[in-house]
């Protein structure tokens, strides 16, 4: 197929960001001891981290309503589970002595935008 060709068929690529982050359940774990313990499941192949917390989620399942809410720029987050971690590290270990990835989320602004929620917040 002729380049002139491929061109003419890429289709416009549109962004749109969200409007609104819902969040309707927060937990600040006291040490990332008992966020481990208390909000991370047995083999769990990582968490996140951004803005110093380590940060994991739980989403709606999915549904007209939700998707709805997604096409007009708004996402429900059922719930966000979170301790100070200051500090990036790429690994944790359980006290079962599994070692889970950290995944350093800096760069997605949905989570920037979550973290700088909670720092925000009054814990």
């Amino acid at each position: 197929m002729a380049t002139e060709c491929v061109n003419e068929m890429i289709p416009e690529v549109e962004y749109q960001p969200l409007k609104k982050i819902i969040i309707h359940h927060i937990s600040k774990q006291p040490s990332v001891e008992k966020f481990m313990t208390n909000t991370i499941s047995p083999n769990t192949p990582s968490i996140g981290w951004c803005g110093g917390y380590l940060i994991s989620f739980t989403n709606f399942p999915e549904s007209d309503d939700i998707t709805r809410e997604i096409l007009n720029g708004v996402t429900h987050v059922a719930s966000v589970y979170y301790c100070d971690m200051i500090e990036f590290v790429p690994t944790i270990k359980t006290q079962h002595n599994q070692e889970i990835m950290v995944i350093d989320q800096s760069n997605e602004i949905p989570v920037v935008a979550i973290a700088q929620f909670l720092k925000k917040r009054k814990n």
